[in-house]
């Protein structure tokens, strides 16, 4: 992996999009190309390195040089506006593959708006800065330590903490990703354990309420399989009643049919013989005929007593003969009793009831009627006798004529009578039969009030039945039942001939019902609260149980990294170690130098530094926000000390070097962490500024060495190093602020002599 060019829009100094390719055209097949940045102070070298520095991630103002984030947008000039927009993109070759990723060719872009938005795209996907900064950690690239170094960074070396120097350590050793992942670990189990505090705060809480909301839940439980059973029983209950109930109606309203038809009848048999009855009575009016007869009667009664006392009269006025046998006292003595016997006869014919009554009254006028015959012939009698005294006289011819009257009368009278007692024996048959009539009557109106009672009796017990079947209904209403389950267990009743024990039944229900009350009402909504609150306590000892697992993952996870660095971090530190000896002596012709593990394990080794003891400069963790406090780590080893002995010195303090010793032994470090694991390219911001031409040249020997394996771009003012550069680009600055790109490769350099 190689950086192939770099672009840079908007940055700093750099107006219009700048490309500086970092590759020569072909290239040394033995080593990496060297790439030296020149130009005048002031003219914006730098913002080149700063550029490289921020597409990588850098979250620190100040290690960009600027006072605030929107001050890497091109700020304008006199002449020209500000730009919107900063724009930086670094173009990796990755054909080798160094970083784990689908792609020959890594792009990375970082833009920033001056309305404070920032975007990360690898290959113009928008990523997070923790994608960027892990796939360039897998690849050896760090912004922080030795993969870019800028001004002050060699002098930084010397004096941050011996903590933060292990952090370049880390880099070459190549554990840097996995204290990204440990450091990420560490968060999320730090995370877990804070959830896992606020989840067992919350179960605290809840428990309570979800037991208490259990016991609810159980009561309805029971009160709903007490309904079940309630509901039940009253299905039997009701549905053995109702078609207990609609059997007798049924049985009764036939009986009613039946009986209706049955009074029918015998109410039409009880109206024919009130019909009949009625006939008679109509025909008991011809009672005026008889009336009529007795009138009749009387009326000849009168005309014969009329007669008889003309008969008396003309008796009586035949004196003058001898023959005379009564006097005219005796006949009218005799008349007398005669009418008195008339008298007596028309009473008894008032009185007629019977047969024998009609008798007794024939009887009486058979008297009548021989009295009335014996006075005839007496005054017949005298007659005779003065007939023959008296002729001439006109007297028997009168007398015998009303004798004749009253004979007539007489006959009529026997007519009457006759009539009288035909009358009276139909009467009587009459009579007999309405009597008879009656007694029917009587006793078929006994019988159809025998039918109304039954009638009644059954139209009585038919209401009871109806206010039954009514009351048994308002008990299902009240009793909440649907009346379609009602008609089902009807039905049942029906279909299968239930047969149970309604009194039993109905003790299990008032049982049934007392414990519903006994249970009382329970908020239907308490189903959900529990539903609700349940759900959320399962969900979070579920959670409980998946933090105690993920903490212990994590924990295995972190001690599975801790010792994977730990072993990395030795091996690493022994060859660094080394390489930092070599480089020394190269640099300083001699002496030594070696680098010291500082761990709380020794806390009396002379070069250790407390927490407290922190350099003037800003630190470089400051702003890391991947990188592992190293209290953190868990590995003995917590910091990394140098011991530094120029050629005829003894020193025990790196501080009391002086200032180009000072540089050349961070240069000496810088190497050796370069030599042992490098990076695909590192960045140097004229760390050899402090560095006379001897030491240069030396320096700028051991980078053509470790261009072998590493690519440089190095902002210098040395010709050691320039005259080992593949290609030089010159910066130059114009009046308007705006920094300029001229570029040379040296395999080139043959044309621009002949141009």
């Amino acid at each position: 992996m190689h950086l192939q060019r770099l672009e840079i829009s908007g940055f700093k100094t750099f107006l219009k999009t700048t490309t500086l390719s970092l590759i020569s055209t072909e290239g040394h097949k033995h080593k990496k190309d060297i790439t030296a940045v020149i130009g005048p102070n002031g003219s914006g070298k730098s913002n080149i390195v700063d550029a490289i520095r921020w597409v990588l991630g850098e979250q620190s103002s100040k290690l960009v040089r600027v006072r605030k984030p929107e001050d890497v947008i091109f700020s304008g000039s006199d002449k020209l506006a500000r730009l919107s927009l900063a724009n930086v993109s670094l173009y990796l070759n990755n054909e080798d593959h160094r970083s784990d990723i689908d792609y020959s060719e890594i792009i990375i872009t970082r833009k920033f708006y001056r309305d404070g938005q920032g975007e990360y795209f690898i290959n113009n996907n928008k990523v997070r800065l923790q994608d960027v900064v892990l796939l360039l950690a897998k690849a050896g690239i760090g912004q922080k330590t030795f993969s870019v170094v800028g001004q002050g960074m060699i002098d930084l070396i010397l004096t941050i903490t011996p903590y933060e120097r292990k952090d370049f350590i880390d880099e070459a050793s190549g554990i840097r990703h996995l204290k990204i992942k440990k450091d990420a670990s560490q968060r999320k189990l730090e995370a877990a354990k804070q959830h896992l505090k606020e989840a067992d705060l919350l179960i605290t809480e809840l428990e309570p309420k979800v037991r208490l909301l259990a016991r609810q839940i159980k009561k309805m439980d029971k009160k709903q399989e007490i309904e079940e059973q309630l509901t039940q029983n009253q299905k039997k209950y009701y549905g053995y009643n109702l078609n207990h109930i609609q059997e007798k109606l049924q049985t009764y309203n036939t009986k009613l049919i039946e009986a209706e038809q049955t009074q029918r009848a015998q109410d039409s048999i009880v109206k024919d013989l009130k019909n009949k009855l009625s006939v008679l009575e109509t025909e008991s009016h011809s009672s005026k005929i008889f009336t009529q007869l007795q009138t009749d009667y009387q009326h000849l009664m009168q005309s014969k007593k009329q007669i008889e006392i003309k008969l008396a009269t003309l008796a009586n006025e035949k004196k003058a003969s001898p023959q005379t046998i009564l006097s005219v006292s005796e006949i009218i003595e005799f008349l007398e009793k005669i009418n008195s016997r008339q008298i007596e006869f028309s009473e008894h014919l008032q009185k007629i009831t019977t047969i024998e009554k009609i008798s007794e009254a024939l009887n009486t006028h058979s008297i009548i009627a021989k009295d009335t015959t014996k006075l005839i012939n007496i005054l017949k009698g005298k007659g005779e006798t003065n007939n023959h005294s008296a002729s001439n006289n006109k007297n028997p011819e009168e007398l015998n004529a009303v004798n004749d009257l009253l004979k007539n009368i007489d006959d009529q009278i026997t007519i009457n009578l006759q009539s009288m007692s035909k009358f009276n024996l139909n009467e009587e048959n009459t009579k007999r039969s309405f009597f008879e009539l009656q007694r029917h009557l009587q006793k078929e109106q006994e019988k159809s009030r025998e039918i109304t009672l039954a009638l009644n009796s059954i139209q009585v017990e038919l209401a009871k039945l109806e206010t039954t079947k009514d009351n048994l209904w308002m008990e299902i209403n009240n009793s909440g039942i649907k009346h379609e389950t009602i008609n089902e267990a009807l039905i049942l009743a029906k279909n299968e001939n239930l047969s149970i024990d309604s009194e039993q039944c109905r003790i299990n229900i008032n049982k049934l019902q007392h414990e519903l009350s006994s249970i009382g009402s329970i908020d239907t909504d308490i189903v959900k609260e529990y539903q609700e609150t349940n759900e959320r306590y399962t969900f979070l000892t579920t959670q409980v149980t998946d933090l105690n697992k993920t903490i212990t993952d994590l924990i295995s996870i972190s001690n599975t990294l801790e010792k994977t660095m730990q072993e990395t971090f030795h091996k690493a530190f022994n060859e660094i170690n080394a390489h930092f000896d070599k480089y020394f002596k190269i640099l300083f012709q001699g002496g030594s130098a070696k680098l010291v593990q500082v761990s709380r394990e020794n806390p009396d080794n002379p070069e250790f530094i407390t927490d407290n003891e922190t350099s003037n400069n800003e630190s470089i963790m400051d702003t890391d926000i991947f990188s592992s406090n190293s209290q953190c780590l868990g590995y003995s080893t917590l910091g990394v000390e140098m011991q530094a002995n120029p050629p005829g010195k003894r020193v025990k303090n790196i501080h009391s070097l002086s200032g180009g010793e000072r540089t050349l032994t961070a240069l000496a470090l810088l190497s050796a962490l370069i030599a042992y694991n490098s990076s695909p390219f590192v960045v140097l911001d004229e760390v050899d500024a402090a560095l006379d031409e001897s030491n240069s040249e030396r320096f700028s020997h051991i980078i053509d060495e470790l261009s072998n394996k590493t690519q440089f771009i190095i902002v210098t003012h040395n010709r050691s190093v320039m005259l080992r550069a593949d290609m030089i680009y010159g910066v130059t600055m114009s009046n308007e602020g705006i920094s300029k790109v001229l570029s040379l490769k040296f395999n080139n350099v043959d044309e621009y002599v002949k141009s």
